[in-house]
């Protein structure tokens, strides 16, 4: 499975964790762990790299998805707040 599918499907995975109660504070905790698991079960079912190289994997598409989740919200804040066309 491609490493960019990975980690879309952590920030997804997450934001769903968050929703049915998980705390903000844990969430980048839980996309390092669901990282790791999922880049271990991607190891598992198609080889690749050493079990070492597939948990540093797992920790770096953990806090991609960290990253990318965090910019993709304070672009959204910083939409939010554009002045809007026509005065109002």
């Amino acid at each position: 499975m491609d490493k960019a599918l990975i980690t879309a499907l952590i920030v997804a995975l997450v934001e769903g964790l968050k929703r049915r109660g998980l705390a903000a504070d844990y969430a980048p905790l839980a996309a390092i762990g669901l990282g790791i698991v999922l880049s271990l079960l991607n190891f598992s079912f198609f080889g690749g790299p050493t079990l070492a190289q597939a948990i540093v994997q797992g920790i770096i598409m953990g806090l991609s998805a960290v990253g990318l989740y965090q910019v993709g919200r304070a672009g959204w804040l910083a939409l939010r707040r554009w002045p809007k066309r026509g005065g109002h």
